[in-house]
């Protein structure tokens, strides 16, 4: 199996998608109006023990206080550093470990919690080589996980790794000693580098369509950058799937090679997912072994889509009914090892009195849904400035026009780019060399535009 890192940039946004052999199986999407806080490090302060839950609300300066689960023993007033684990949703505060970890090229090193690990996608023996070099690397109380972009390397590359990182916690702890409490500490990785982060380590091959972004890449990757190529020809995101991958994690609907579909609904208390028959209903032989099928290939595609659209928390499947209880076990066998590899984690629970499975994915990221599409209504559509950053990434592969550019598009997506997506308008018009005009249409879907010389 190949691994294939997509990445697209226009100004203010940056998708990426890891492909398994031209397979989706992972999406990031980063916009900078809506920029995540996770692995940002705060100096905080404790407000509240909540024995109850248990836990502690803890104010770092973002204007709501963030959530610390667990018993540790806190005192109320004290100062804290604390690491930002899940990002605030909804009415939920953001959510916080005193444990901090620190990600390296090869490596997540964690000064507070001991142990050795080594990415699974390494093979058994490589494993052993990797933990039998590294465990004399770390002092008392200092932990690793070394990931999967560790494979091959020597004690001089692994060493260097725990060095930087030794030193950047140094830092953070002398900044903590003479700073005001509450502050910042470590801003954390920018887009670029917290998605790199998180999927350049599975990819054997980086593509970037913009230089700058390219460039970037490069400069943080360091050990990595062999990877690395530029392609920014035309059509990127038609070409390499990656348009194609995102409009599939966003619909409702997705249909399964069989004939067979998957409908997804969100609400405020859970996901809901209907496996459906559809055209499978048709086929040959017993009812019983169609829907086995149907299900076994329903699994195996849930555990990918929750990944890919990024949802957490409860979430309900409501498989075709079986009555044959190994067809059953088979079933949740299936989703069981499928859903082993997604690093959010996931929890099985099991079958309800009504034939339902019920399982939870932790929540470190919103989902796609939240960050793309409008809440409340029953058909899915996308926000304006989903459809804003749309029209930007069309005008950013316009060619200059002697007669200038106009963007044909509904009102509401109009507004947008001429407030809170203008800067980003403007580079691109820098960019281009020329101004773009922008020609409202009441008449027009708002997920409907297009761009054409005057």
């Amino acid at each position: 199996m190949s691994r294939t890192l997509i990445i697209s940039a226009i100004a203010g946004e940056l998708r990426a998608g890891l492909f398994e052999d031209d397979r989706a199986i992972d999406l990031v999407l980063e916009r900078e109006d809506r920029a995540s806080l996770l692995g940002m490090i705060f100096r905080g302060r404790i407000l509240k023990i909540l024995p109850s839950l248990p836990g502690a609300f803890v104010e770092i300066g973002l204007g709501r206080p963030a959530f610390l689960p667990g018993t540790i023993d806190l005192t109320e007033g004290a100062a804290i550093t604390v690491q930002i684990v899940k990002d605030a949703f909804d009415d939920k505060a953001p959510e916080v470990t005193a444990a901090l970890s620190l990600h390296g090229e090869l490596s997540v090193w964690t000064p507070q919690r001991p142990g050795v690990s080594v990415s699974r996608q390494i093979l058994p023996a490589e494993r052993a080589r990797l933990s039998h070099l590294v465990a004399p690397m770390l002092r008392d109380g200092e932990g690793i996980v070394l990931r999967s972009h560790a494979a091959a390397a020597d004690s001089e590359a692994l060493r260097n790794d725990i060095t930087r990182l030794r030193a950047h916690y140094a830092a953070l702890k002398e900044q903590a000693r003479t700073g005001t409490v509450p502050m910042r500490l470590d801003t954390g990785s920018n887009g670029l580098n917290r998605l790199l982060d998180l999927l350049a380590p599975d990819a054997e091959r980086i593509l970037v369509d913009q230089r700058e972004t390219f460039g970037a890449a490069r400069q943080y990757l360091k050990d990595g950058q062999d990877r690395l190529q530029l392609d920014a020809a035309p059509g990127f995101g038609d070409r390499t799937g990656l348009d194609e991958a995102f409009e599939e994690a966003l619909a409702a609907e997705m249909r399964l090679p069989d004939g067979a579909r998957l409908w997804f609904a969100r609400t405020h208390a859970c996901t809901t997912i209907d496996v459906d028959l559809g055209e499978a209903a048709g086929g040959r032989g017993k009812a019983a072994d169609t829907i086995r099928r149907v299900n076994l290939a329903a699994a195996i595609e849930i555990a990918r889509q929750l990944r890919l659209r990024m949802i957490g928390g409860a979430i309900v499947v409501d498989f075709v009914g079986m009555t044959d209880r190994r067809h059953r076990q088979d079933v949740e066998a299936s989703l069981a090892a499928a859903v082993a590899g997604d690093p959010a984690g996931i929890d099985l629970h099991g079958w309800t009195r009504l034939g339902h499975f019920e399982l939870t994915r932790r929540r470190t990221r919103p989902a796609l849904a939240d960050l793309m599409l409008l809440s409340g209504s029953l058909r899915p559509h996308k926000t304006a400035a989903t459809i804003g950053f749309e029209v930007l990434r069309a005008l950013a592969g316009q060619k200059f026009q002697p007669s200038g550019l106009t963007a044909h598009l509904h009102p509401s997506v109009a507004a947008t780019l001429s407030a809170g997506l203008r800067p980003y308008l403007t580079a691109i018009e820098d960019r281009l060399g020329q101004k773009v005009r922008l020609a409202e249409a009441a008449e027009r879907d708002i997920e409907s535009f297009d761009i054409a010389a005057n």
